[in-house]
């Protein structure tokens, strides 16, 4: 079982969330978080063209809050048109305690980067990047969830829990999504279950009765091992990852 270190996306998304530009955006966040083991929890994208800032505000508060060490970008032009507003928006964020990773489409020919731009040269100014700037279109406002203050010591990551059968036998795993006040679990890419936070960890320490929600069934067997029932078929965690989901939920 692997715990992996938060990260979050953020993109200028003109042409609506579902346009072209903005799914592929999101899709090249995701694989680099994949390939460099981060847990991308969150997208932040501007499409408010009356607040222009207001998804980097709500980042930056994020960040702040939570203690996050990196926030991931398609391309630079995510940062701004001009090299200028690129490096004031690299130094926003960095200011606020993390790390910017830019991670360029394959298609655009461009190399992932870790904790910077694009190239620089001898003035230290970032070199344009090979990639297209976002569409100028304003689509609708998209709601950017906020995340409420809380204490620094709670733990939100991924969890990727081994799953068995009645026969000790290794049937595939499940991904545990802890966010503040509430919990993801996952099976493949089927999302399970969305659990309240407080009332999971209760559960975890006193399981007196079955917990269901949504598509699955929580309960707990004799000899202590989490038994989840979802499309007819027990699967079981076994006891030593229970007793440490008890200590991280």
């Amino acid at each position: 079982m692997t715990v992996k270190p938060m990260a979050v996306g953020y993109q200028r998304a003109r042409g609506g969330p579902e346009a072209p530009e903005v799914v592929n955006g999101r899709r090249v966040m995701s694989a680099f978080a994949r390939r460099e083991g981060y847990s991308l929890t969150e997208v932040f994208e501007e499409n408010d063209p009356t607040k222009p800032t207001a998804a980097l505000n709500a980042l930056v508060d994020v960040i702040k809050r939570l203690e996050l060490r990196v926030v991931i970008v398609p391309n630079v032009w995510h940062l701004g048109r001009t090299a200028w507003t690129q490096q004031a928006t690299r130094r926003l964020i960095e200011r606020a305690g993390a790390r910017v990773d830019v991670a360029e489409s394959p298609r655009d020919g461009g190399e992932p980067r870790r904790g910077g731009l694009a190239p620089t040269g001898d003035d230290q100014t970032p070199v344009r990047a090979p990639a297209t700037p976002p569409h100028r279109d304003h689509p609708r406002p998209r709601l950017v969830r906020m995340v409420p203050q809380v204490r620094r010591t709670v733990w939100t990551g991924r969890l990727e829990v081994p799953l068995s059968d009645r026969r000790d036998v290794r049937t595939g795993a499940l991904s545990l999504v802890a966010r503040l006040d509430h919990v993801l679990i996952w099976h493949g890419s089927r999302l399970l279950c969305v659990l309240d936070r407080d009332r999971l960890r209760r559960w975890l320490r006193d399981p007196a009765s079955a917990y269901p929600q949504d598509d699955v069934t929580l309960s707990r067997t004799r000899r202590g091992r989490l038994q989840l029932l979802f499309d007819g078929a027990p699967q079981l965690v076994s006891r030593e990852t229970v007793h440490h989901l008890a200590a991280v939920v």
